[in-house]
């Protein structure tokens, strides 16, 4: 009987060692989504902020070229 009690404590035992290292895997999971997620949400500020940039130069260059009629040229700039 008691080696039976032995046995199913460390049962438990590892079954609870398996559970904390599956949380704390989920949790490192967690954070590197996190981290990518934000990584990404960055990159693609940049990558908007480099299209409006070249969309306004643009505007400015066809401004210049063809004066300030707007009808004309549109503008795109104001449709993002």
């Amino acid at each position: 009987m008691r080696n039976l009690v032995k046995e199913n404590q460390s049962n438990v035992k590892q079954k609870d060692m398996k559970v904390q290292q599956l949380e704390n895997n989920l949790d490192e999971q967690e954070k590197k989504f996190s981290e990518d997620l934000a990584e990404k949400h960055q990159s693609w500020e940049t990558q908007l902020k480099q299209v409006e940039a070249k969309c306004k130069q643009l505007g400015a260059e066809a401004e210049k070229s063809f004066g300030p009629d707007k009808k004309k040229l549109g503008d795109g700039c104001q449709a993002a």
